[in-house]
């Protein structure tokens, strides 16, 4: 059984980030270890981490390797006859990152690390010495490893103790807000994330015999379905199926039934219309948490002037003080931005803040 601590993706790029400007005796950065199931974002991680270190810095490098599609030759270079002394000089491999054509600074992200045994000795020698034959890691650069494990449903090979004592090394697991957060930037649809925050622990399901299995990049897949594709019920439901298995899209696409039947959820007419008496999600649907929270994208999402909020207002007092405190703190964090319209400031909020001291709006 691993011992090795268990983080999350948000967690790891703190980690990677702390690693980065810890310099060993050698002079290079320290690296980490990154183990995870597949398609929980891992990869996708390290370059966002290079992106926003770009913004500081636009030379700032990224090499992304598959370390599963390389061979010896990838890593060591082909090797030349030195005639003059009878003995083998290597060629430096375009593959590996160079200071001078990749940029001074730089993070290289191996992924894939336990699917090629024979090749883990040749690298570790890159991750601790900083040299392999001709080549010389620069030592502006940071080194991140990647992979998964037997347990995570792969074939994958033991990796040896020799690495983990050579760095700092984690399990890694999604979060179901980690992802949210990435679809909203994305352009995802807003129920799909909903229906994910009230059922967070689909956020990666895989069980033995699984084929199509629940992770952040299939729920992407689902999101994007459901965002582009709105007049084709069927060829929906297939696409759904096949990026995350036919029990989570049978659920997911229950909810949405319910969200577009209006029995259980509003419409942002209706809200308009009259906040009385548009519909409140009933308590004891099975998807109650995913409606609420829906609710909660919906009133953040359309509530953009001042007119709005006695009616945004009205209707949130109909919702349980948790749920309404976390549409007003969206509503607050609109408003935040220099220039945007303060939807604070108005006598409805006034009174609601007043009805609910201990809600912290931020």
């Amino acid at each position: 059984m691993s011992n090795l601590p268990t983080i999350t993706l948000d967690d790891l790029v703190e980690v990677i980030d702390h690693a980065g400007s810890v310099i060993k005796k050698n002079g290079y950065r320290e690296t980490v270890i990154a183990l995870g199931p597949t398609g929980i974002g891992k990869t996708s991680t390290g370059e966002a981490i290079a992106a926003i270190r770009r913004e500081a810095n636009p030379a700032y490098g990224l090499k992304v390797t598959e370390f599963s599609a390389w061979g010896t030759e990838d890593l060591k270079g082909f090797g030349r006859l030195n005639e003059k002394d009878m003995t083998t000089d290597f060629l430096v491999p375009r593959n590996l990152p160079n200071a001078e054509r990749d940029g001074e600074f730089g993070l290289w992200v191996v992924d894939e690390i336990d699917k090629v045994g024979r090749l883990r000795d040749i690298l570790r020698m890159i991750v601790t010495q900083g040299e392999l034959e001709n080549y010389t890691f620069p030592k502006g650069w940071q080194i991140v490893v990647m992979g998964n494990e037997r347990a995570h449903g792969t074939k994958s090979d033991k990796i040896e103790t020799n690495w983990f004592s050579a760095c700092l090394s984690y399990n890694v697991i999604p979060s179901a807000e980690g992802w949210i957060a990435y679809d909203k930037a994305h352009g995802g649809s807003p129920y799909v994330q909903a229906f994910v925050k009230g059922n967070a622990d689909l956020i990666y399901k895989f069980e033995k015999g699984d084929q199509a299995i629940c992770t952040p990049r299939t729920w992407s897949k689902a999101s994007e379905a459901v965002a582009t594709i709105t007049d084709n019920p069927k060829l929906l439901s297939m696409i759904l199926g096949g990026a995350i298995g036919t029990g989570a899209s049978t659920m997911l696409e229950a909810f949405l039934k319910l969200v577009a039947s209006g029995q259980n959820f509003p419409t942002w007419n209706a809200i308009m219309a009259d906040p009385m008496t548009a519909p409140v999600p009933d308590a004891s649907s099975k998807f109650y948490t995913s409606l609420m929270f829906a609710c909660i994208t919906l009133v953040n999402n359309r509530a953009s002037e001042i007119d709005h909020m006695p009616n945004v207002v009205s209707y949130l007092d109909r919702l349980p003080k948790d749920f309404a405190g976390a549409a007003m703190h969206g509503i607050a964090m609109k408003s935040a931005p220099e220039g945007a319209v303060d939807l604070l400031d108005c006598s409805a909020v006034t009174g609601w803040r007043s009805r609910n001291p201990d809600v912290i709006l931020g």
